[in-house]
Parts: C-alpha cells; sequence; structure tokens
C-alpha cells in the first residue's frame, strides 16, 4: 500500500514543520475516493451482484463491465452503453434544452446567453428581475447565483460564473423549492426535494459553530464520502450572509434557518428528502416527457415548484435543468424518507430477465 500512495503521503516521509492533520486527512480522504467506486457506481455494482450478472472494474475510477463476451454493457457512473452521445450534449448545452423543452410546451424559464458583465447587466433587465446566472455549461451547482436582483448582484455573480465557462446564462428567476425527478427507461423512478445546506439557530451559538455542529454528523464526510457532504464556508456563502446584514459571528435567533447555500446540490452540503409518493401525476408525466425529449435512457429533472404534489399547470414552476448522468445518492440515501432502489431499473433496462448476460467460459490446466 506505502508503493502506491504519493510520496507525501507515505508514513515514512517525514511530516513538514507546518503539517496540518486535518488538511492532510482531508486529502487522503479525497484520493481514496478517487479510488473507490462513487455513491452511484456502487450501486449498480450491488444491484447487478443481486441478480447475478458479473461485473468487471475496467479502470481505477467508474467505468465498469456488466456481463461476459457478447452479452455485455459497459457503464460509467451512470451513463451506459446505450446513452446517446448526441443526448449528453444536448443535456450539457442548457440553452439548446431551454429552446427545446419550451417548443414543446414544458415550463421553462426566460433566457439570454452572455459573455461581457454589460451583456448579463443588459439581459437581466430585458427578463425582469429577479435572475439566476450559471455557465452554459456546468453541473453541482458549480458558479451558479440566484435571486439576484440588482445590477451590482449580477456583476458580482458573472465574474464567479466566468470562473466556470467563458458563456454565461441569465435566466428569469423561478420560485420555489429545488426536486431532483429520476427517469430511467422512459419511466419515473424517484423523486427528492433538495434542501441546500443550511444552519438552524439555537440563541446562542454563531453561524460558524453551528456550522461545525452540523458536520459533526457521522453522516456527513468529505465529497461523496458519506450520505452527506460537509458545509463549508466560500464566496456563495459570505454572498448569501451579506444580505442577511450577517457574518460568521452572528448568533441567529432560536428556530431561524440561516442558508449558506443558493443552490440546493448535495455536493455542497444540500439534503434530500424523497417524495416519491406524493409528487402530482402531471408532473412525472412532464418529467419523463423532458427526458424522452432530450432522448436520455437516464436522465434527472431539475424542477422548480412550490409544491410538488401539485400539478405545474396550477402551481407554476419550471424546469431548470436536465441532467446527463445524474446521481443516485440523493435516492438510495436520502437524508429523510424511503430510500429508493433506482439502480436495479438500470440493471433491468440493460439485462431484461430473459436474457442472458454469461457465456460459456472453459479453463484448460495441467502440467508442462
Amino acid at each position: 500500500l506505502q508503493d502506491l500512495l504519493p510520496a507525501e503521503l507515505r508514513s515514512d516521509a517525514a511530516p513538514e514543520p507546518d503539517w496540518d492533520f486535518e488538511t492532510e486527512r482531508d486529502r487522503f480522504i479525497r484520493y481514496a475516493q478517487r479510488r473507490e467506486f462513487g455513491p452511484s457506481t456502487a450501486s449498480l455494482v450491488k444491484a447487478a451482484e443481486e441478480r447475478d450478472i458479473p461485473w468487471l472494474r475496467l479502470n481505477q475510477y467508474s467505468l465498469v463491465q456488466f456481463g461476459q463476451g457478447r452479452y455485455q454493457h459497459r457503464i460509467q457512473a451512470t451513463t451506459t452503453g446505450r446513452t446517446s452521445n448526441i443526448a449528453v450534449e444536448l443535456a450539457g448545452d442548457k440553452e439548446e434544452t431551454n429552446g427545446i423543452l419550451r417548443d414543446l410546451g414544458l415550463p421553462v424559464p426566460k433566457q439570454d446567453l452572455v459573455r461581457g458583465k454589460r451583456d448579463a447587466v443588459r439581459a437581466a433587465e430585458r427578463i425582469g428581475y429577479p435572475v439566476v446566472l450559471k455557465p452554459l455549461s456546468g453541473n453541482h451547482g458549480r458558479g451558479v447565483s440566484i435571486n439576484l436582483r440588482t445590477a451590482e448582484e449580477v456583476e458580482t455573480a458573472f465574474e464567479k460564473a466566468r470562473e466556470h465557462g467563458s458563456t454565461i446564462i441569465v435566466e428569469s428567476y423561478i420560485e420555489g423549492f429545488d426536486h431532483r425527478l429520476l427517469v430511467v427507461n422512459g419511466r419515473l423512478v424517484a423523486a427528492a426535494k433538495r434542501v441546500p445546506g443550511h444552519v438552524v439557530g439555537d440563541g446562542e451559538n454563531t453561524i460558524e459553530r453551528l456550522v461545525a455542529i452540523v458536520n459533526e454528523d457521522p453522516r456527513r464526510g468529505v465529497g461523496h464520502e458519506k450520505v452527506l457532504t460537509r458545509l463549508e464556508f466560500d464566496h456563495q456563502a459570505e454572498r448569501l450572509l451579506a444580505k442577511l446584514g450577517y457574518d460568521k459571528e452572528t448568533v441567529p435567533a432560536k428556530g431561524e434557518f440561516v442558508y449558506l447555500r443558493s443552490t440546493a446540490n448535495l455536493s455542497t452540503g444540500g439534503t434530500a428528502i424523497d417524495v416519491t409518493d406524493v409528487i402530482h401525476p402531471d408532473n412525472r408525466e412532464m418529467a419523463i416527457r423532458a427526458i424522452r425529449a432530450i432522448d436520455l435512457d437516464i436522465g434527472g429533472v431539475d424542477f422548480l415548484t412550490r409544491d410538488i404534489t401539485e400539478s405545474y399547470r396550477q402551481a407554476g414552476g419550471g424546469i431548470c435543468e436536465v441532467n446527463a448522468g445524474p446521481g443516485f445518492r440523493m435516492h438510495v440515501a436520502p437524508s429523510e424518507g424511503t430510500p429508493r432502489d433506482v439502480a436495479g431499473p438500470v440493471i433491468d433496462m440493460l439485462f431484461p430477465p430473459d436474457k442472458p448476460s454469461r457465456i460459456a467460459i472453459a479453463a484448460v490446466t495441467g502440467t508442462n
């Protein structure tokens, strides 16, 4: 094992004078994470094993072969060998996706593409405040700023979005809770309400201390190490606190929710509540139509609405993104609610019950 580690992580290497245990521990965790299956891939491997389907890891990451010989199928995380490359490109292009869904009459926000700060402000004024800024090709909520209400906020958000891409989307802000609707093989298999990373005041502790208390939860870890990800302070957290007139040393009132993220991604400390059993049939059909329009075999729809139990036709709301290769973590291990077997339908899609997964193998052994 020592030989596999980078020199600076080996136990026989003398630590530097500024060596810090917590920093090095997190580095080691991330190093290990890069070499273990993520939650999505691990759930697919488990589902295959339950069906007695053989599997083989093809690299150090998430490329896995299920089945043997001519019956084999490959996956990379939740992208399969059947996933259309054109569909993945479309899902990654938020402008194209928005146009396709809008032409189908599905609910989407107004949108403009910009490359300059002044253009972003003009687009925001044309669309109407409040607005959202995000990179054209992005994921995990990186570079996304929401509920921007002034030109100054748009300019600041533009600089942050530019760190993740040269082309920026300005779109109308839709009020509501963030939901991820997962569609596999033309069927909605799970829905989760996602809550941005936050702390709840107790009237005694500062926000900085409340973050530390939240991070003591054994379910929280670094990156995808555990079911939940640790909360961290960054520009977005500081901006949201500043909007409230708060900082790290503020002591929020008992029961007050203080959000440190504007987006609800689990990778930035968000939590997930399973709502599969209560989603309105219209919203279910809307998600299926959206994924079918992009032509994904496995896809996630990010849908904003104030109440997922009401039809989008009455409650309003909108689709802000369609995701190829959606993460399964929020569904297989939600913070609240029933865990869902979302990997099973994927394996059943690749290997229907009446289809073989193995080939005959003969081994010849003996002496020379």
